[in-house]
């Protein structure tokens, strides 16, 4: 694989900037860095979602796993309310 340099030039003196030229970079390298690129932010984006999704989950058992554990209390439901009210 060919390296890719940088060469500064001087200054000129009617801007005073200095310029940076990349060595010619060859189509077919240009394309695969890209595609290199490409499918390295895929898998990156996709293991995230995976962990994200099982974080998901995790935390969905945990919270119905507490949820379970707590004492539930003994309300009477709508029939039982309005046997009361019409009593």
């Amino acid at each position: 694989m060919r390296l890719l340099f940088t060469r500064v030039l001087p200054p000129t003196a009617s801007c005073g900037r200095t310029e940076v030229n990349m060595a010619d970079v060859s189509e077919r390298t240009l394309q695969v860095a890209i595609v290199v690129s490409f499918a390295a932010g895929f898998i990156a984006g996709w293991q995230a979602n995976r962990m994200r999704r099982r974080f998901l989950d995790w935390r969905k058992k945990r919270l119905q796993d507490k949820l379970a554990e707590t004492p539930q209390k003994n309300t009477p439901n709508k029939t039982q309310t309005a046997m009361v009210i019409k009593v």
